[in-house]
C-alpha cells in the first residue's frame, strides 16, 4: 500500500517511530482490557494492524473499511481464524441488530460530514448489544485545526468535520447515557523507575491541559457506569531523549552560525543599500539632463519647422518674382521687335 499521509501503515521505517505511529498503537492498546473474548467491529480499520492486535484477545474481530484496496491488503497480510475483513461504509454497517459487543472506530468520524456522523452513530447503536460499548476517537478541533492553522497555516485536507471537546460530548450524549472522555496529548515527562519496574504511578500535575490534547478517545455505553480507558504513557527507545538533546545542541550551534551569517548579510545589504541610493541619485540627475536634452531637441525641432516654413515662403516669393520679371522681359522684347519692324 502507498502511504498517503493519513492512513498509518506499519513497517515503513521512516514512519514507525513517529508521533503518528505512537498515537495509533496507543489507541488500540487502550482497548484490550475491554474486548477480551468479545465480538468486535473495527470500523475504518485501515491497513488492518489494529484489528490484528485486537484479535489476539477478542473472540472475533471484523475489520471494515471503505477502501477495497485496503481490505485486500489487510486480508493478505493478517490471517487469523477469528479475524475477518470486509468493505463497507460507516453509514450502513452490514451486521445484524444487537449482535456486537464492542465497536472500535479510530480516526474515522472526522472524515465525514455531520449528517453522515449521525447516521454512523445510529448504525453503531443498532448493531451493538444492549450492554455493548463504543470506543472512538476524534481530533480536538482546538488543537488539530485552530492551533495548527494559527501556528503553521495548516489544515488537514482529509478532515471534513472535527469537534471541540464540549461539542463532541453533547453530540455523543444525544445517543448514549454514559460518555467518558480520555485524552491523548504530548507532554514533558520525567520518569523515575527501578531496573525491574513493570508499572509506575502517573502524577498529573495540570488537569487543565486536557483542553490542549491533540485527540479525544471516548468510551460510550447505555448501561455501564464508570467505564474508562487505561491510562498509559508511550516511551521512546532508551537514549532517545539524550539523542534529541544532542541533536538540539547541534541544531542550536547551526542556528547561531546562520544568525551570524544573517547579521553579516544584513551589514552587506546596508552597504549595498547605500550604493543603491547613490546610484539612484545619479540616475535622477541623468534623468533630469535627459529631460532637458529632450526639451532642447523639441525646441530645435520646432525652430527647424519654422525655418522650413520661411524657406518655402522665400522660394515661393522668388518663383513669383522670377515669373513677373520674365513676363516683363518678354513684353519688352516684343515691343522692340515691333519698333524694329516699323523702322523698316
Amino acid at each position: 500500500m502507498k502511504f498517503t499521509g493519513e492512513r498509518f501503515i506499519p513497517g515503513i521505517e521512516e514512519y514507525d517511530k513517529t508521533p503518528m505511529a505512537y498515537e495509533h498503537w496507543q489507541r488500540y492498546y487502550s482497548t484490550l482490557s475491554h474486548i477480551k473474548s468479545k465480538v468486535v467491529i473495527d470500523i475504518a480499520c485501515g491497513e488492518g494492524y489494529g484489528s490484528n492486535l485486537m484479535a489476539e484477545s477478542a473472540g472475533q474481530v471484523y475489520g471494515v473499511d471503505i477502501s477495497k484496496e485496503t481490505i485486500h491488503h489487510a486480508e493478505k497480510k493478517y490471517v487469523r481464524n477469528n479475524l475477518t475483513f470486509s468493505q463497507g461504509s460507516v453509514e450502513k454497517l452490514d451486521f445484524d441488530d444487537n449482535t456486537i459487543d464492542v465497536v472500535i472506530s479510530f480516526e474515522t468520524i472526522e472524515h465525514v460530514n455531520l449528517e453522515a456522523q449521525y447516521l454512523f452513530i445510529t448504525e453503531v447503536k443498532r448493531v451493538l448489544k444492549k450492554d455493548g460499548i463504543l470506543i472512538l476517537s476524534c481530533p480536538n478541533k482546538r488543537v488539530a485545526s485552530d492551533y495548527a492553522f494559527d501556528t503553521w497555516g495548516y489544515r488537514n485536507e482529509f478532515h471534513v468535520k472535527e469537534h471541540y471537546i464540549d461539542e463532541f460530548s453533547h453530540f455523543l450524549k444525544s445517543f448514549f447515557e454514559h460518555v467518558n472522555f480520555s485524552y491523548q496529548r504530548y507532554e514533558t515527562v520525567l520518569i523515575l523507575s527501578s531496573e525491574n519496574a513493570t508499572s509506575m504511578d502517573i502524577i498529573l500535575k495540570n488537569q487543565s491541559s486536557f483542553e490542549h490534547a491533540q485527540n479525544m478517545i471516548v468510551i460510550c455505553s447505555q448501561f455501564e457506569v464508570g467505564l474508562s480507558l487505561k491510562n498509559s504513557i508511550v516511551l521512546e527507545e532508551p537514549g532517545t531523549y539524550l539523542e534529541l538533546t544532542r541533536n538540539l545542541a547541534g541544531a542550536e550551534k547551526h542556528i547561531n552560525l546562520i544568525l551570524t551569517r544573517i547579521e553579516t548579510l544584513e551589514k552587506q545589504n546596508g552597504q549595498l543599500q547605500g550604493e543603491k541610493d547613490k546610484l539612484r541619485e545619479i540616475v535622477e540627475l541623468l534623468s533630469m539632463e535627459l529631460d532637458q536634452a529632450e526639451n532642447t531637441s523639441l525646441i530645435m525641432a520646432q525652430e527647424n519647422i519654422t525655418l522650413l516654413t520661411y524657406k518655402k515662403e522665400l522660394e515661393r516669393l522668388l518663383n513669383t518674382r522670377s515669373l513677373k520679371l520674365m513676363n516683363r522681359l518678354f513684353t519688352m522684347k516684343q515691343k522692340i521687335k515691333n519698333m524694329y519692324k516699323r523702322g523698316k
